[in-house]
């Protein structure tokens, strides 16, 4: 089942915000949705590791890297991590605090798709 922005945005006009095209895909993945996990952090992935160590179970993982470009967040290892715990996909954002980077409010950032094509259930 495929579940587009712009239907999702006609349904929910109230309930959700889009994120601006500003990221890059380093996965095998062009999409992935679920229920969204957050993490404050700054130069500091192994709270990143910690977080993936855990059961993902079909869930996103958004890491505010707090404008830091200094430090590598998830690596090969980390994402092979996340693989392994069964997490949909991680978003690393590092915006400094100055350009919406500590905005903390709850809203979905939705990036392509808000369900998986595999299970074809609505996450």
């Amino acid at each position: 089942m495929d579940i587009h922005t712009a239907d999702l945005c006609d349904q929910f006009e109230s309930e959700l915000r889009i994120c601006a095209p500003m990221f890059r895909s380093y996965g095998g993945r062009a999409a992935f949705g679920g229920q969204i996990t957050t993490l404050k952090l700054f130069e500091d992935n192994g709270l990143v590791r910690k977080a993936l160590e855990a059961p993902g179970n079909g869930r996103v993982l958004v890491v505010d890297g707090g404008g830091s470009m200094r430090r590598a967040l998830v690596g090969d290892q980390i994402a092979a991590l996340a693989v392994k715990n069964g997490w949909a996909g991680i978003v690393v954002l590092r915006l400094h605090p100055r350009l919406g980077g500590d905005r903390r409010d709850g809203h979905r950032c939705l990036r392509a798709r808000h369900a998986s094509a595999e299970d074809g259930q609505t996450q």
